[in-house]
């Protein structure tokens, strides 16, 4: 549009959407600015985040608007000929007037500063209209006395109301989305793997490194694109697609090699790590939502593998909200695509904790997952593993208080379903005759950067309790841990520019007497 924002006005436009004589509040100049702004340059889309097709009054803009957001979700480059060519897949390049109108979009496109205003003009007609036509219907049901309907009525034009205040001060006021459970239909849950792999549902499956968790997820995705049935649980009735993430093994040299040796059908398992984005290849993350469920929804895949979830993440692993936020939109998707996600995490070595909270990360990772499987070792053969049930929000606990085995042998994993060890024994077993493990560890730590000449004494503190972290040590046995050792901490500058530097223990110092005895005189002393 030529001119300033403060130019914008309502326009008079012929339309069946009217009160009494009166035509409904828009602005036909704004909406065509707003879509053409976002033509002629793409980072204006975010101007346009607070509008929904609702907000575009004329029903071409609205089919336009669409096409545009249908764009933006394929991350595609949004410009005059992909516009065409999406309205026409659509079967609505004819109705919002053809090539020629679609190209007159672009034609006097206002400057860049006003877009946003024009945008949030768009929204407040919107709002407008809604409340125009919650005074109509109130006024209709109060002339025809339906008075039993009145208050429901006033209730709804009351939240228009609210609308229309919050959408003038550039705000969209919030509403719930309510769910009244008489209205919902009972569902059983559909396992992939009974008790293990639900659809519509995240699994985590942790473990110490380099103790197989991706040869099992291999081996699981093998049995389900053939149909063949997993311990504990019948067939899925249909071999499915499996989609992998992954982000430590090779799909040429490992991955098709393993599953290969695993009766995979290969046709049916696709591998991804990579997005396209403006021509360009970049790294998937897990935030990547809409990347994945493209990615889901062209493969038909019932199965989702991401190993390890870790290696996939944005933001802070240890953050339970940055953890939550990445992963509630790929749990929204698992539910409506009727997905299985299996997320491999990996877990410390400190057996004085439970289980659940020796993975690596937030405890949010074993929070948002409705089952959560445990790998570990047999004590008493290092060939054999125990899959174990930590967690089972959605299937029957007491049927998987035990623990599966299985071994891996000649590139193949042989189960051993007779073979059942008591869940409790399994984990407790792991923690008999150890005092304190993780103040062992975290004093193993310590000493390991005493004894390394590369490590530069004194140490960064905020630095190294970051790297405990990681490690599964926590920062209160990392620091008696340091008190015991002897390492001194001390504070370094002023004000923001402060730290702490933790510094090697001083050797002790000798009374004359001690150096007078013998080496073993002073050792049978202490």
């Amino acid at each position: 549009m030529r001119g300033s924002a403060k130019s914008a006005r309502i326009l008079p436009h012929a339309s069946s959407a009217t009160s009494g004589e009166r035509t409904s509040p828009h602005n036909l100049e704004a909406e065509r600015s707003v879509l053409g702004a976002i033509l002629v340059d793409n980072s204006f889309l975010a101007a346009a985040d607070v509008l929904s097709k609702d907000d575009f009054f004329r029903d071409a803009h609205q089919r336009v608007f669409l096409a545009i957001r249908a764009l933006a979700d394929q991350e595609a480059v949004i410009d005059l000929v992909s516009l065409r060519d999406e309205l026409q897949r659509r079967g609505d390049l004819a109705e919002v007037g053809g090539p020629a109108y679609v190209a007159s979009l672009v034609d006097g496109v206002p400057h860049g500063t006003n877009v946003h205003y024009y945008a949030r003009l768009l929204r407040e007609c919107s709002t407008l209209r809604v409340l125009i036509a919650h005074l109509n219907g109130v006024r209709e049901l109060a002339y025809t006395r339906q008075t039993d309907l009145i208050d429901d009525a006033v209730r709804d034009l009351a939240i228009a109301a609210a609308d229309v205040s919050a959408s003038r001060n550039g705000t969209r006021a919030e509403a719930p989305v309510l769910l009244n459970m008489a209205q919902v239909q009972r569902q059983e849950v559909r396992w992939l793997w009974t008790n293990r792999l639900a659809l519509g549902a995240m699994t985590i499956l942790a473990a110490e490194p380099g103790i197989g968790k991706s040869w099992l997820s291999l081996e699981i995705a093998a049995r389900l694109t053939t149909n063949r049935e997993l311990p504990g649980g019948p067939t899925f009735g249909e071999g499915i697609d499996v989609l992998i993430m992954a982000a430590e093994d090779a799909p040429e040299t490992t991955i098709r090699s393993r599953l290969q040796s695993l009766g995979a059908d290969m046709r049916r398992v696709h591998v991804f790590f990579d997005k396209v984005r403006r021509g360009q290849r970049e790294a998937v993350r897990l935030a990547d939502s809409a990347v994945i469920e493209r990615a889901a929804a062209e493969t038909g895949a019932k199965l989702l593998i991401i190993d390890p979830m870790n290696s996939f993440m944005t933001g802070d692993s240890y953050s339970d909200v940055d953890v939550r936020k990445v992963l509630t939109p790929l749990v929204r998707i698992a539910r409506s695509r009727d997905l299985s996600i299996l997320g491999l995490m990996h877990q410390t070595k400190n057996t004085a904790s439970q289980a659940i909270y020796r993975t690596l990360g937030s405890i949010g990772f074993n929070g948002i997952a409705r089952v959560v499987l445990n790998v570990v070792t047999d004590k008493d053969d290092p060939r054999r593993r125990w899959l174990i049930t930590i967690k089972n929000n959605l299937g029957h606990v007491s049927d998987d208080r035990d623990g599966i085995a299985y071994s891996l042998s000649r590139n193949r994993l042989v189960w051993d379903a007779s073979q059942r060890v008591d869940y409790d024994a399994l984990l407790n077993a792991q923690t008999i005759g150890r005092d304190a493990p993780e103040q062992v560890t975290a004093a193993e730590f310590l000493q390991a950067l005493l004894n390394d000449d590369r490590e530069k004494w004194p140490l960064n503190a905020a630095a190294t309790i970051d790297m405990a972290r990681r490690n599964g040590i926590s920062p209160p046995a990392l620091q008696r841990a340091r008190r015991n050792l002897g390492i001194q901490s001390r504070k370094h500058g002023f004000g923001k520019q402060a730290e702490w530097r933790w510094y090697k223990p001083r050797a002790p110092r000798q009374s004359p007497k001690e150096h007078a005895l013998p080496l073993r005189a002073r050792s049978s002393r202490s």
